[in-house]
């Protein structure tokens, strides 16, 4: 059984399929929520982390879900003074606007980057060159 922490294979098999299931979807959730944070409070955080956790505060904040508001400040832990999280809203939605914009540009130089750098013949990278660099010109 998943205790928070844990999963015991062997009671797993006293459960039934949709039980075994449920508890074992749970942990693998929990294990990567841990990781999510440890990766951010680390300061180890990719842009693409952060990026993601932006856009998790801002569908959050839609929501009004305050669970999932306070999880994904967590992970984007400089939007913490833009949120209210009390209401379950977010206060400086231009300041989240921005910080969206920030990271997708880096996240874009960041695959820029890469792909110079990739042993891919220069056939392959042009076409992939293209589309970041179209993204880039439409984000």
């Amino acid at each position: 059984m998943y205790t928070g922490q844990t999963l015991d294979i062997d009671d797993i098999a006293m459960l039934t399929s949709n039980e075994a299931l449920t508890a074992t979807k749970e942990f693998f959730r929990e294990a990567a929520r841990l990781t999510r944070i440890e990766l951010t409070l680390d300061n180890h955080s990719s842009t693409k982390v952060q990026f993601a956790a932006v856009l998790a505060v801002a569908r959050a904040a839609r929501l009004r879900d305050k669970r999932a508001l306070r999880r994904a400040v967590l992970l984007a832990p400089h939007l913490a003074g833009f949120i209210d999280r009390c209401n379950g809203t977010i206060t400086n939605p231009m300041a989240v606007r921005d910080s969206l914009h920030e990271l997708m540009e880096s996240a874009l130089n960041e695959d820029l980057r890469a792909l110079e750098v990739s042993m891919e013949p220069a056939v392959r990278k042009g076409p992939k060159r293209d589309m970041l660099r179209q993204r880039q010109a439409l984000w």
